[in-house]
């Protein structure tokens, strides 16, 4: 998604030359003191069809090849309270519904059919909206919607909106949880934030299938996602302590190692690889090592534009954007 003047943008690119192939626009602009201008959410395409939410509360359904509109509806009322910075939350295509998490007073999340966009559900779970997208995970053998509002996680039913458990996630400065859960193993879950946080491991466990109880596991300070979203690899965690790179034993907590700063950067599993981002634009490429922290390549890979966008890798191709531009590098030839 891009900004263009007074409108936002789902653009499609070509890998070969990044000409436009088409583009889709809502006459809406964001603009906050923090971020800047621009929409703040990622597309989610699945069954050949992109779902984009705009920062003025629109959800649109496209045809992938052409940008031709399938349908579009609003998530949000017009007295809805938007957070400073917007929607920042990627619509969750989950069976034959799109979930949306935009918060609210009422409900904070709601599903729409993928082939009509008629509401589904509105759940009870209320509260001030987050950066955090949905997403759905197999705790103790069901399905659960992992969500969150302002100081609160939820697990919620995904097919009806039905609360299973809620609980408490205080974040010093505005509780709005950024990074998203990783799951650990079948019954367990990893939380992360930064401003002073850390990490938590938390159990669930459920003797109906129905209502839960979480349990803490063990906590960490050696990992503060800020808002880059740690990764999990044989048993072990990568991610950001603020600015520098680290290494976490999944199953204690306990500190493997620390790497080096790449400023607030994001991080991409690729195989037994880590590809970190950092905001400044540089690239670097890390062995998915828990003995030891193995630097592999670094190097400027993008202007020093601020570059909070994490990187993506299809086909052999390497796509990176910052604040101004965007590039495509091959991936395979390193």
């Amino acid at each position: 998604m891009e900004q263009d003047g007074q409108e936002e943008l789902v653009i499609a690119r070509s890998l070969d030359d990044g000409k436009t192939l088409w583009k889709y626009a809502v006459r809406t602009r964001w603009d906050d003191f923090m971020s800047g201008v621009g929409p703040r959410s990622t597309p989610t395409i699945a069954g050949g069809k992109p779902f984009a939410v705009f920062t003025d509360g629109s959800l649109a359904c496209l045809e992938a090849g052409s940008g031709k509109l399938v349908w579009q509806t609003m998530i949000v009322s017009g007295e809805h309270e938007f957070p400073e910075w917007g929607f920042s939350f990627s619509p969750l295509v989950w069976n034959d519904l799109v979930i949306v998490t935009p918060g609210g007073e009422d409900s904070a999340a709601r599903a729409y059919r993928t082939g009509s966009g008629e509401l589904a559900w509105s759940s009870d779970f209320h509260g001030e909206g987050v950066y955090l997208s949905p997403s759905v995970m197999n705790l103790v053998g069901q399905e659960q919607l992992i969500t969150a509002v302002s100081g609160k996680i939820a697990f919620l039913n995904p097919r009806t909106g039905k609360t299973s458990w809620t609980g408490p996630w205080k974040i010093f400065l505005n509780n709005a949880q950024i990074a998203q859960p990783l799951a650990l193993s079948n019954d367990s879950i990893l939380l992360s934030a930064g401003y002073g946080k850390g990490s938590e491991r938390w159990k669930a466990t459920s003797e109906s299938g129905e209502a839960y109880a979480v349990d803490s596991e063990w906590k960490s300070k050696n990992l503060k996602s800020k808002f880059s979203n740690p990764v999990l690899k044989d048993g072990f965690i990568y991610g950001f302590n603020e600015n520098s790179f680290t290494c976490l034993d999944a199953s204690d907590g306990k500190l493997k190692w620390r790497g080096n700063k790449y400023g607030y950067g994001r991080v991409l599993l690729v195989e037994d690889k880590l590809v970190v981002l950092g905001n400044t634009g540089v690239l670097s490429v890390v062995e998915a090592n828990p003995e030891k922290f193995v630097e592999i390549y670094s190097g400027q890979l993008l202007g020093n534009a601020r570059c909070w966008n994490g990187p993506a890798i299809a086909g052999g191709y390497l796509i990176a954007r910052n604040g101004e531009e965007i590039a495509c590098f091959d991936w395979a030839t390193r």
